[in-house]
């Protein structure tokens, strides 16, 4: 997660400074320069009061409609210039009502999927065991011996790093897994390892992992169908994985 740096004193005054040298650059149509503008944009709202959001969202709006400059091009590339900063300005009132209403623990129509799709991964961990996934994901186990819990015990490649002498699976019930260099001592449940070795999001993840073992799953028609697979800046998660509890990094599973 990113961490603003401290915003300018007078973050209006800063913007009204760049401007004419943004509106320069924009007009080269060079991607990292919208990416920059964002970037911003994002540090200046983040780090903004509320009040203060509220009033440059106003002249954000009234900046698309109409910029002011004397000739058209200008005011084309202030439009542009307006939008992107738009995007951001409410990407940041979005995340301050999130967590007002977190704080305030009123319900929103997404809680209802989240409460769906939390059964349904409680139902996996219960049914679908990491030996089972490995399986289908195309790394074959073997049992070793039965642990202190009863408790099958198996062994083989951990499908992230490779290594054959640190991989360590047990089966249900309670079926985990860990790598002493991947998961850095922690133990996981089969979500975590799909999740970790397709990519996915969470839904996208039970909802495999459901189908493997049988499991039925929310009706589509009645929860929204788009994973919470992507990250602030559009990646997938495939490129930059991250999961509930976990984070996959440079070939381990972090625990955050």
């Amino acid at each position: 997660m990113r961490v603003p740096p401290t915003p300018p004193r007078d973050p209006f005054a800063a913007l009204r400074e760049d401007s004419a040298d943004a509106l320069a650059r924009l007009a080269e149509g060079s991607e990292e320069v919208f990416a920059a503008l964002r970037e911003d944009a994002w540090v200046t709202a983040r780090n903004m009061p509320s009040l203060d959001l509220g009033d440059w969202r106003e002249q954000v709006i009234c900046n698309q409609i109409d910029p002011g400059y004397d000739d058209e091009d200008t005011n084309d590339l202030a439009r542009l210039m307006a939008r992107e900063t738009f995007r951001e300005v409410e990407r940041e009132i979005a995340r301050r009502e999130r967590v007002a209403r977190i704080d305030a623990r009123v319900p929103s129509t997404s809680d209802d999927k989240f409460t769906a799709w939390t059964a349904v991964a409680a139902e996996i961990r219960k049914t679908v065991s990491v030996p089972m996934v490995l399986d289908h994901l195309g790394y074959p186990t073997k049992r070793v011996r039965r642990d202190r819990r009863g408790r099958d015990e198996y062994a083989g490649p951990c499908p992230f790093c490779g290594g054959r002498d640190r991989f360590v699976v047990w089966g249900l019930p309670q079926s985990r897994w860990m790598c002493r260099q991947c998961s850095d001592g922690h133990a996981h449940d089969a979500i975590t390892l799909y999740r970790n070795a397709k990519g996915f999001g969470f839904v996208e993840t039970c909802r495999d992992l459901a189908r493997l073992g049988g499991i039925s799953v929310p009706d589509s028609s009645r929860h929204s169908s788009r994973d919470e697979s992507r990250t602030r800046d559009g990646t997938n998660v495939g490129t930059n994985p991250k999961v509930a509890g976990v984070e996959f990094r440079a070939g381990q599973v972090v625990t955050r």
